[in-house]
């Protein structure tokens, strides 16, 4: 019996949202709590493990990746959820854009925004910053999660909600028009 060939939806190129940069849709890649690296697999439309972190560390916020956006690094751009209970890796979710954690990650600048959702209420969204405890819990996070690996990453610093949309402006508009990003010396399209 031949094998069915399923239709794979690359979920990079997912609509990032109509309120861009204001709001974004977001495609979650790890639940919050999880010590498990879940990556978004192009070739195969699933998501597969990327690796484990060690049992006394776990990620503090549902993680994933902003669509139709093309980072620094050639990837999409990284999101962290902010006031929401764990999800599973493929949600989709839409968020308010609060700011971002900027940092190098190999010698290359990259950028965490930080997003809580829309179906919170406008007061809950908009009134309050983040809880200044659970930001540095994010900075350490991000400090210390690659050291195993040996990975170099420099924390730099948490910017506002403005500079964090022209992140997210301009993320998008390199996706709409498919500019490549130098990577490592190396072209990426």
């Amino acid at each position: 019996m031949e094998p069915k060939m399923a239709l794979r939806m690359d979920l990079r190129d997912a609509p990032v949202g109509s309120r861009v940069p204001r709001q974004v849709d977001a495609i979650v890649e790890i639940p919050r709590e999880s010590r498990v690296k879940y990556e978004f697999d192009p070739p195969t439309g699933l998501f597969r493990v990327s690796r484990v972190l060690p049992e006394d560390m776990t990620y503090p916020v549902n993680y994933g990746f902003i669509p139709s956006t093309l980072a620094d690094d050639g990837d999409c751009l990284d999101i962290m959820v902010l006031d929401s209970p764990p999800l599973q890796p493929g949600t989709v979710i839409t968020l308010e854009v609060m700011g971002a954690l900027h940092l190098m990650d190999r010698g290359i600048e990259d950028y965490k925004i930080l997003g809580r959702p829309a179906y919170l209420s406008p007061y809950e969204r908009d009134s309050a910053d983040p809880d200044p405890a659970f930001l540095k819990i994010v900075w350490h996070f991000f400090q210390h999660y690659k050291e195993l690996e040996k990975i170099p990453v420099e924390v730099l610093k948490w910017i506002g909600r403005e500079q964090a949309k022209e992140i997210v402006r301009d993320a998008h508009e390199r996706f709409r028009k498919k500019e490549p990003v130098e990577v490592m010396g190396d072209a990426f399209q």
